[in-house]
This record gives structure tokens, sequence and C-alpha cells, in this order.
């Protein structure tokens, strides 16, 4: 269809007569609109349209607009909920930590990942804790059952069954190292009595008692000092390291009858004291004491439990015995009470103001403090520190070194050899597992420590079992 724009806008002369009848009886200025109106219909319209079209694009406008901002609205909302999401805290427990919160996003492929994680993390820990508890103990083993019931007639002379045992174990611990000691002083000097008479007799043709000239005393003293420097220097060559059972934690005289208390105390230092050596041996290798790192174990020094703040120590060398008989089972009552061993309880490693490494006892483990004296080889102070961090739960928490002079301790029967030699002190810190050490340990033991003996969830021991041997 074609138009004729031309003639569209073209003025009209002269309109139609049937437009000119319908427009009278109408004013005139609406008369001639309507006569112009007829004539020019198709611009009408589009004036119509175009008029029409502005209100109503007005009308979309508002319609799209309001559509553009609920859209918005919804956008926004949606980026504040993944903010949100993306700020959520989740606390995840670790078993024998305390809880970790983080910040993240949490999705269903998180919740499974953590799930999976845990699960093996699980299991894994417990495998970790039987290794733990099984290096832990290691070969340690109790020197006489101490689960005596109260009234036990045991009880009576268990001190003595201990003792004697205790002494068997330092012989054999000692054993272990090929320890030894110098020659007494009475031995040297019987030994340089008769030395003396042989070389009177021999050298110098006279009878033993027989008076000697300054002469011939300077003769006789460069023997007996070589004679006194050789008895030395057996020990030396034959002796894996100077050592007694006394200066190491064996008492002089059997503990008191019915204390066990402090029979666990000896116990525990039996275990301490096994710990040491067994580092000493393991720098060593075997060597004699002329040429082995540790020359010397001189002292350990039983400090004691490291505690918390307000704990009281079970027990220490100046602790009373407990009553003898029935009266010492009186701690039952509180045994029923007191908390299980509970290997995923929190453990709070920030007890600084007691411990260098932030430890103390607790539900899970007790903590030890020891100091030893060692006379080392001044060169190999590193491997020999580092022996002891390796041997068991033991943490070096202090080192003093002081110069020794080899002459002073020659005069005293210890031959240390030709290499430079020091004294070394070491404070140890030792951590004892309550899971193999709790079901040995006498119900007085338990009362002081306010633990069951027991792990959690096995059944409770309320009556020692005074039938067993280990």
């Amino acid at each position: 269809m074609n138009f004729d724009l031309k003639s569209l806008f073209k003025s009209k002369k002269s309109p139609p007569a049937e437009d000119t009848k319908q427009a009278k009886g109408l004013p005139p200025q609406l008369e001639s609109a309507l006569i112009w109106a007829k004539a020019n219909l198709l611009l009408v319209m589009l004036a119509i349209v175009s008029v029409g079209a502005l209100g109503a694009g007005w009308w979309y406008q508002g319609e799209f607009q309001s559509a553009i901002d609920e859209e918005a609205a919804t956008y926004a909302g949606k980026a504040a909920e993944l903010a949100r999401l993306q700020s959520s805290e989740v606390t995840i427990t670790i078993p024998g930590s305390a809880p970790v919160t983080v910040n993240t996003v949490v999705t269903a492929k998180l919740v499974d990942a953590v799930k999976q994680r845990m699960g093996v993390g699980g299991s894994d820990a417990v495998a970790i804790r039987r290794n733990a508890v099984a290096h832990n103990k290691g070969s340690h083993e109790p020197v006489v059952n101490l689960r005596l019931a109260p009234k036990d007639p045991k009880r009576q002379e268990v001190h003595l069954d201990f003792f004697k045992a205790l002494n068997e174990r330092y012989a054999e611990l000692l054993a272990e190292v090929n320890a030894g000691s110098p020659p007494s002083e009475e031995d040297v000097v019987i030994k340089l009595q008769r030395r003396q008479v042989r070389f009177v007799q021999s050298n110098l043709k006279k009878a033993g008692d027989a008076a000697l000239t300054s002469e011939e005393r300077g003769q006789l003293q460069p023997e007996l000092v070589s004679y006194r420097l050789a008895l030395y220097n057996e020990v030396a060559q034959t002796r894996g390291m100077y050592c007694d059972a006394e200066s190491i934690g064996l008492p002089s005289e059997p503990p008191a009858k019915g204390d066990l208390l402090r029979l666990w105390r000896l116990q525990w230092e039996l275990w301490i004291a096994q710990d040491i050596v067994r580092a000493c041996e393991m720098v060593n290798v075997d060597a004699a004491i002329q040429t082995a790192p540790i020359k010397r174990l001189a002292r350990i020094q039983f400090v004691g439990p490291v505690l918390a703040r307000g704990e009281s120590s079970p027990s220490s060398e100046g602790d009373e015995p407990a009553p003898e008989g029935g009266e010492a089972g009186a701690a039952d009552d509180s045994l029923a009470t007191a908390p299980p061993i509970d290997p995923g309880a929190p453990v709070n490693m920030s007890q600084f103001a007691t411990s260098a490494k932030g430890w103390a006892s607790n539900q899970l483990f007790d903590v030890f403090t020891t100091r030893v004296n060692l006379f080392v080889e001044t060169t190999k102070i590193p491997q020999i520190t580092n022996a002891f961090s390796k041997q068991n739960f033991i943490v070096v928490t202090d080192v003093k070194i002081r110069p020794v002079d080899p002459f002073a301790t020659a005069a005293e029967g210890f031959v240390y050899g030709n290499d430079a030699v020091s004294e070394l002190t070491l404070t140890l810190e030792s951590a004892w597992l309550r899971e193999w050490t709790g079901p040995l340990m006498p119900d007085e033991v338990r009362a002081q420590l306010n633990t069951s003996g027991m792990l959690a969830g096995s059944e409770p021991s309320s009556t020692p079992d005074s039938t067993k041997e280990n």
C-alpha cells in the first residue's frame, strides 16, 4: 500500500459537501476544526497515537523501574546473605584441646569435608593416644602391687617387700649402663700400704716396716702416686659411667610401715631415674668412662610434681606416713565422686607461673620436675641435651654449665680422660599419662590427686585388687 505524503499535508480548498452538511449547527471554530479533522483524518490519528504513546511510555517506564528496583533489592539481600555466610563463625572441637573458632562459608560440601576429616582424625587420635601411652609406659613396671584394700594384712609388710625389690631394680638399672664408683679411700689406703711394703722389700732391700731416709722416701712417693692413679684408671677404663644407687634415688633405709603415699613416690622416682639413666646410655653407647661423652651421673634431685596454682602436692619427702590398718582407707568416699581420666578433655597449657613449658598436672597426665647433675665432655653438651629431649616425654627447661678442674676430681678418684670436662646441671620436666599410671595408684594417691584412677567409660575400680601380683 502506497501513501502520497505530499497530498496528505496539502490544503483542501473545498471540503466535501457531505462534511459540510454534518458540520452545520456547530460553532464556527468547532465546525472548521471538524471539517479539517475529517479532511486530515490520518494526521489526526497519528497525533492521537503520539500523545497516547507518551502516556503509555511514562507508565511503562514506571513499571520497568519498579521491576529493576525490586530485582536490585533481591540481589542486595542475597549479597548481604552471602556476606553473612562468609563471616559465619564455625566452632570445631578438637579432642584434647580447646575448641577452635574460624570465619568461613558454611556449605554442604564443607560440612561433609569436616565430617570426613573428623572421622579420620578421630581414628588417628585414638591410634596416636595408644602409641603415646605405650611410649610413655615403655618398660616401666611397678616394683610391687600397691593396690591394697584398707584392711589387707599385706599393708603391714609391703614396705619391706617394696624396699627389697627397689634395691634389686636399682642394681639392674646400674648394670644396664655398666656403672661403677671409684675405689673407696679405705681400700686405696690398704692397697697402698701393701704396695709400699713390697717396694721397700724389693727395691730398697729393707724390712717392710723399716725407717726410710729422705732419699728413699723420694723414691717411694712417685711409685705410690702412680699406683693410686692406676687404681683409679682401672675403673675409668672398664666402667661405662660413674654412678651409684643412692645418688639417683635409692633410699638408705626402708620407708615407714603403711605409708603407701611414700611408696608410690619412690615408685615414681624409680621410673624417672630409669629414663635418665637410659638417656645417658643412649649417648655413651657402651663406651668406657675415659672416652664416653657422659662421664658421671652425680645426682638426681627429685623436685616434685608441677602443680597448677592452688593445688597441693600428693606426696613429698617430708610427708607424715598414712595411718595404719583400716584407717588408711578413709579416702574411699571421695573416690566415688572423683573425675575419671578423660583423654578428650581440654588441657590448660598456659601454666607459665609454675612451668617454663606452660603445663601442669591435670586429669590426663602428671608433670614432674627433676634436676640432674652430670660431668660431661664439654663439646658433647648439645648432643647430650638433645638425647634427654628424645627420652620419653622429657623437656629440658634449664641448663647450667660449670668448668671442672681434672686434677681436683682425680684426687677424689674420678678420672675423666684427656678431653675438657664440664659439670652440667639440667632441669627436666617429664609427663606421665594417668591412663597407665592411674590403675596402679593406691587409693590414698588417687584421693590426693582427685582422680578415679580409671579411664572414662571403663568399669569403676572401687575395691583394690589385693591378689593381683605384678
